[in-house]
C-alpha cells in the first residue's frame, strides 16, 4: 500500500511539472539557401507578386491564468518592376501599447544569388500623427527580379472578436 500511495504522488508530481511548464510558441523558419521565384509569363507584368503569405495564431495560457495571442507573418514577394520597388521598400508593423514584436527577420534576394539579411538596428520605432505605433525597417539592394521574405512576430493581449483582412493589394 506504501508502494501505491509513493507511486501515486511521483506520478501526480510529475504530472503538475508537466503542465505547468508554459508551451513554447512555433518558430518560423526560411531556407538556408533560396532562390528567387521563377514566375509564370502572366504575372510578368504585375509590379509584385505575392509568393508565399503565411499566417499562424496561437493562444497560450500564461502564468496570470489568463491567454496570450502570438501573430506570426510570414511573406514572400516576388519583385517585377519600380512600382513593386517602391511599394514593398519599407515595411510597416502595426503595434501599439497592448502588443509588442518579440521576432522581425527580413531579408532581400538578389537575382544573382546575393542575400542581404536585415541589421536588427535597423529596425525603427515610429509614431504616426494619429498616435499609431509601428515598426518600420527597409530592404536593402532591392532591384527588379529581387525577391523580400519577411517575418514577424506579435505578442499582444488576446481578443475575442476582431477581424483580420486577407486580401492584399498585390
Amino acid at each position: 500500500m506504501r508502494n501505491f500511495f509513493l507511486s501515486l504522488f511521483i506520478t501526480i508530481t510529475f504530472l503538475q511539472s508537466s503542465f505547468s511548464q508554459t508551451p513554447a510558441i512555433e518558430t518560423e523558419h526560411w531556407t538556408e539557401k533560396p532562390t528567387v521565384t521563377k514566375l509564370q509569363a502572366k504575372y510578368s507584368q504585375e509590379p509584385a507578386v505575392t509568393v508565399m503569405n503565411k499566417v499562424r495564431i496561437e493562444y497560450i495560457d500564461n502564468k496570470d491564468k489568463n491567454l496570450d495571442e502570438y501573430f506570426t507573418q510570414h511573406k514572400i514577394v516576388h519583385i517585377n518592376n519600380d512600382h513593386g520597388i517602391e511599394y514593398f521598400n519599407k515595411i510597416y508593423i502595426n503595434v501599439n501599447d497592448f502588443s509588442d514584436a518579440t521576432e522581425i527577420r527580413a531579408r532581400t534576394i538578389l537575382p544573382g544569388g546575393k542575400i542581404i539579411e536585415l541589421d536588427k538596428a535597423n529596425i525603427k520605432d515610429l509614431k504616426d500623427e494619429d498616435g499609431s505605433l509601428y515598426k518600420i525597417f527597409a530592404f536593402e539592394g532591392l532591384e527588379n527580379g529581387s525577391d523580400i521574405e519577411f517575418y514577424y512576430t506579435l505578442h499582444k493581449s488576446t481578443e475575442l472578436m476582431g477581424k483580420f483582412r486577407m486580401q492584399d493589394r498585390f
